[in-house]
């Protein structure tokens, strides 16, 4: 799981989609993990290995498309399984708040 709560609160792109942290979320890098932290609800988040590279190329500007291709290659894996998990990731960080489409 690229993705998971913590705390007491707890697929397919377009060619040209991209991502942005939200301004109220910071974010510290631990090992290979990171947390992220909602300063307006006070909850917290993790990433883990994977989830926290597609964070650092979400801050990047990165496109959703890219950001599958480069992950593919670092990890060679298939590419369909990973945009998938990074759909799935965005979509997670998006209904929590955490980024929002640019």
């Amino acid at each position: 799981m690229l993705f998971g709560k913590s705390n007491h609160s707890h697929a397919s792109s377009g060619s040209s989609e991209r991502f942005t942290p939200e301004p109220h979320v910071v974010s510290v890098v631990q090992d290979t993990d990171t947390a992220l932290l909602d300063v307006r609800s006070e909850r917290y988040f993790t990433l883990n290995e994977v989830g926290t590279r597609i964070w650092e190329l979400l801050a990047e500007g990165t496109e959703v498309a890219v950001i599958a291709e480069l992950l593919a290659e670092e990890y060679d894996a298939p590419i369909d399984a990973i945009a998938a998990d990074t759909r799935t990731l965005l979509t997670a960080l998006e209904k929590a708040r955490l980024v929002r489409r640019v």
